[in-house]
């Protein structure tokens, strides 16, 4: 009785395609790696390519949008001291020229260490330096300035080529930074640029520091970092457990501060807002993960937050343990323009299709950072097309480069840092490009001349275009539309 109430629901709202309401979901991709996607670049076992991605804007001038990939196990002068590679993409998502940074590669003339992991994390700056290029903030989690594994963050300047022209660093010897950092809280895990929160003229950045233990073991803690045109560092604010007006509760081993990235004015009061990934969070089951929205005041701290989680915040999706929900986290836009901003959410432990091939949710959000709808992207889901394989950790970064395909949906770059292409843990990346319907495969599952399409919201239930409603013209479903109904429904 339901599926025929909700086929008569779809069928009384039919719009044209591409419109507003429309499920989002893959309606194709390009994989990125040692052996596809065009880059020619030279990828060594364990690089772990692809476990930071952002996007650079088109650096470059051609047209088309440029990334920066993260690989933090690479070994160029030494064990696991890292690198990061700039990717000049063509229109349909391949690679057209590339850029390597490390130590004493590309320019960058900084002092590495061994397991440093420079490239485990990565954010743009915009031009922070008034040269009219784009600048980056890249994390290196492992350094040692000051105690072991403290961690430190690099700001490199930029030339249109993609080579560095001058970089500043930020530790808890360097750049001015005034923090209080111990040892293994990994400053530098997480990256995200705010803007000007405080209207100063200077910009301010998020870093994450997972291994803090303000308040227990590994809870976590991030630092809003105000850095001027050089790249120092000249104020900061810590939100945690203890700190920054935080009143959330965090969990030991949560490793709060994974992953962040600015959302924008969410709730309208003109600062910017955050979302930072607990991974390892345990509402639900062990290692389900969260994420915390921030609202942020204008001296960085807290003066709210609301968490999205198995029991929190109106997240109605499946999460398994070990899913590790927000192990990255990227801003899309509103993809349904319908004035809800949608995000995508990593969970590289999900198990579909095999263990750890991961997976992202897209999420659609609430003024009030609850959650109005959601939808997986993993191996059998979402529309990615069953191409993850064992332990891949698709999900573990992810990115919003805009609308690279030009059809009016924004994409998303995901990371699969494990992906054996080429060898093991090489790495890879996949762009994806989004769009409405995700569930149809494009195929006649019954044989009547009609592609089929869903009718329910879990792409379960397939059902004809024609046989449904009584036309050809193509269905576009209403599943948002749906969602909202049931939670209405659910929470009276």
């Amino acid at each position: 009785m339901r599926q025929l109430w909700l086929l008569t629901l779809f069928c009384s709202l039919v719009i044209a395609p591409g419109t507003a309401n429309a499920l989002i979901g893959v309606q194709s991709k390009r994989k990125i790696s040692d052996l596809a996607g065009g880059f020619t670049g030279t990828l060594k076992d364990g690089d772990r390519w692809g476990l930071s991605v952002v996007s650079l804007g088109d650096l470059d001038g051609d047209g088309n949008p440029d990334l920066a990939v993260g690989a933090p196990g690479d070994d160029d002068g030494g064990t696991s001291r890292g690198a990061i590679w700039v990717l000049f993409l063509r229109a349909d998502g391949s690679v057209r020229a590339h850029q390597k940074i490390s130590d004493g590669m590309g320019g960058f003339g900084g002092a590495l260490s061994n397991a440093d992991q420079f490239g485990i994390s990565i954010a743009t700056l915009g031009d922070l330096d008034g040269d009219g290029n784009v600048d980056l903030a890249v994390g290196a989690h492992g350094d040692d300035d000051g105690g072991s594994g403290r961690g430190a963050v690099w700001i490199l300047f930029l030339d249109t080529d993609g080579t560095v022209k001058g970089e500043a660093k930020l530790s808890a010897l360097a750049g001015g930074f005034a923090g209080a950092l111990d040892n293994g809280d990994a400053f530098g895990r997480s990256l995200a640029l705010l803007g000007d929160l405080d209207g100063d003229g200077t910009v301010e950045l998020a870093v994450g520091a997972l291994g803090d233990d303000d308040g227990g073991s590994g809870r976590g803690a991030l630092w809003i970092v105000s850095l001027d045109g050089d790249g120092g560092a000249v104020a900061e604010q810590k939100i945690s457990q203890l700190a920054g007006g935080f009143g959330g509760a965090l969990d030991n081993g949560g490793g709060f501060g994974i992953s962040a990235a600015a959302l924008g004015d969410l709730d309208g009061d003109q600062v910017p807002d955050l979302i930072v990934g607990e991974y390892s969070g345990n509402d639900g089951g062990g290692g389900r993960g969260a994420v915390w929205i921030l609202f942020l005041e204008t001296d960085g701290s807290v003066g709210a937050e609301q968490k999205i989680s198995d029991t929190a915040g109106g997240f109605a999706g499946t999460l398994a343990d070990g899913d590790n929900l927000g192990r990255s986290v990227a801003r899309l836009g509103d993809l349904e323009n319908d004035g809800s901003l949608e995000i995508a959410v990593g969970a590289h432990g999900d198990n579909e299709g095999g263990p750890n091939r991961g997976a992202i949710w897209l999420l659609s959000l609430d003024h009030d950072g609850t959650v109005l709808g959601e939808q997986k992207i993993a191996h059998s889901s979402g529309g990615l097309g069953n191409g993850l394989g064992d332990h891949d950790i698709f999900g573990v970064a992810g990115a919003g480069p805009g609308d690279l395909d030009d059809d009016g949906f924004a994409d998303v770059v995901v990371g699969a840092a494990d992906d054996d292409d080429g060898g093991p843990a090489r790495g890879a990346i996949y762009a994806l490009f989004l769009g409405p319907p995700v569930c149809s495969d494009g195929v006649d599952n019954d044989n009547d001349g009609d592609v089929d399409f869903p009718a329910d919201e879990d792409c379960t239930q397939p059902f004809d275009k024609n046989e449904a409603c009584g036309f050809g013209a193509e269905l576009v479903l209403l599943v948002p539309l749906w969602t909202r109904l049931r939670r209405a429904r659910r929470r009276r």
